[in-house]
């Protein structure tokens, strides 16, 4: 598959969230998402003067554009690998629980004194630790070969249909 047609697919596709999505489709699809979300990110500061970790409006503008379709592909992804589409939000999930049990216990070694300097920092690096090795796990299932044939959630991407045996023949618009 090549760049323009997993961007023509993604775009086509873009609430679709049954059927399968090959490995090109979903990762030239963020290819084209995470460099364009850097570039909206620094046009951002450069043309509206928002700080580092600020989002602004090119960037959310971005964002609500491309959560749809990134989340279809995304299923659809799962989807190729005999997964349930709904692991995208799960897998959501389980970052947001860990990034707020993170804070709240760093919070917490703060607000009874246990030294935060260094307890705190011991809790934000076992929180960005637990997030990465969740995002490796998730990349793992990402980057699995397509399931070969048809599964439960439809054909193959990869796979030509079979050719009909009777040829069409053409018509004339006007008969």
């Amino acid at each position: 598959m090549t760049f323009s047609k997993a961007f023509k697919t993604c775009l086509r596709k873009y609430v679709g969230f049954k059927g399968r999505a090959s490995r090109s489709e979903f990762w030239l699809w963020i290819a084209f998402v995470y460099p364009t979300c850097l570039f909206m990110y620094f046009a951002d500061i450069l043309l509206f003067g928002f700080g580092l970790a600020q989002i602004g409006p090119l960037l959310a503008g971005f964002y609500a554009l491309i959560f749809l379709p990134s989340a279809a592909v995304s299923a659809r992804r799962f989807q190729d690998t005999d997964r349930n589409g709904w692991w995208i939000w799960w897998w959501g999930i389980i970052y947001l629980v860990i990034g707020v049990m993170g804070f709240g216990l760093y919070k917490l070694s703060a607000e009874i004194a246990l030294n935060p300097e260094f307890f705190g920092w011991g809790i934000i690096d076992f929180t960005l630790l637990a997030i990465f090795g969740a995002a490796i796990w998730e990349i793992s299932w990402l980057t699995q070969k397509s399931m070969a044939g048809e599964n439960r959630y439809g054909a193959s991407p990869l796979e030509k249909p079979a050719a009909s045996p009777i040829p069409e023949t053409p018509t004339h618009p006007f008969d």
